[in-house]
């Protein structure tokens, strides 16, 4: 056996799998607008809950950005309680900052806002929150001309639930709409409004492709989320002679072995299937719980990405990999 030395191994950027970490009003903002921002410092990293005062550290993301995480108009000075990025405490780990953009960031004529950019902190810095993964926490920006734009707000990314858990959507629109959802295929909710509420369960393991439907008299837009129902957990020996990281068996096999103890569930994500937890790709664990292994089926000759997702809100590069291919993060 030998090791595969034709893959290709990133870590996406920020697509890690949370809850609303940030609530804003109005839910689809242009640059000109002044908007209300509550951060929740229960999701993402959580690095802030039980922590008042918050500070904001605020940035947005423009056409003079040279990458996605290229922040311009920085707000906040680090390391000091700045009173013009302060939040209000709303009780329950919320914190609550209002502002006018043009105001507040100091942005030109001729600038054109994409996302907004943050990370928060405690007075004197040394405590942030952040994603999940630490990366820097965006919400988008949308022209004021934009006509009817609609999303998921919750949830923001891909989620794993057990076949008797239910999950919460949030769906808005930029304008009053009729909102049409299919799970599946198959029509789960509808409704007339700006913005709703509501559940979506199932008790049969596998991917689910839930679609939106926002139709207006100017036609229809869409958008797209995926959840998974997590199968029921193999378990078994773990093979021998297998290398850490990536082994490749053949032209069309490969093997994964990670070594993550105490974990409940591990998948090995690919380009293949655009990194969705499919049911194929949930690896077994050893009968200790300390390793986990997976085989796979690849295309020959056909270079892939992969990571793992490890108990459904984390995931990482093979740290066995010698290739950590991220033009922003690496």
């Amino acid at each position: 056996m030998k090791r595969a030395s034709f893959l290709i191994l990133f870590v996406l950027i920020a697509q890690l799998l949370h809850a609303q970490i940030l609530s804003v009003t109005p839910a689809f903002p242009s640059q000109n607008d002044t908007v209300t921002v509550i951060y929740d410092a229960s999701e993402g990293n959580g690095a802030l809950v039980g922590y008042t005062p918050v500070y904001a550290h605020a940035g947005l993301i423009t056409n003079q950005s040279t990458s996605p995480t290229d922040w311009k108009h920085v707000q906040g000075n680090w390391g000091t309680a700045d009173p013009k990025v302060l939040m209000t405490p709303l009780g329950n780990n919320r914190h609550k900052l209002e502002f006018h953009m043009p105001t507040f960031y100091g942005f030109g004529a001729g600038v054109v806002v994409q996302k907004m950019a943050f990370v928060f902190r405690n007075a004197n810095g040394n405590v942030v929150g952040r994603s999940s993964d630490g990366s820097d926490i965006y919400y988008d920006v949308y022209p004021a001309n934009a006509g009817l734009v609609a999303q998921f707000l919750k949830p923001e990314n891909t989620v794993l639930i057990a076949p008797t858990d239910s999950l919460e959507c949030i769906v808005a629109a930029s304008q009053f709409c009729e909102m049409k959802v299919y799970d599946n295929g198959n029509l789960a909710f509808q409704d007339s409004s700006k913005q709703q509420s509501f559940y979506l369960s199932s008790s049969t393991p596998g991917l689910h492709t839930v679609v939106l439907e926002a139709i207006d008299l100017s036609g229809s837009v869409f958008d797209t989320i995926y959840y998974a129902v997590e199968p029921p957990l193999d378990v078994a020996s773990l093979p021998g002679g297998m290398d850490m990281g990536l082994t490749e068996l053949n032209d069309t096999t490969v093997f994964f072995k990670l070594y993550a103890p105490g974990k409940n569930r591990v998948y090995v994500l690919t380009s293949i299937n655009d990194y969705l937890p499919e049911s194929q790709n949930a690896m077994t664990r050893t009968p200790g719980g300390a390793w986990w292994f997976k085989e796979l089926t690849v295309p020959a000759g056909q270079p892939f990405s992969y990571q793992y997702l490890i108990n459904g809100n984390l995931r990482v590069a093979d740290p066995f990999s010698t290739q950590i291919l991220d033009p922003w993060n690496d």
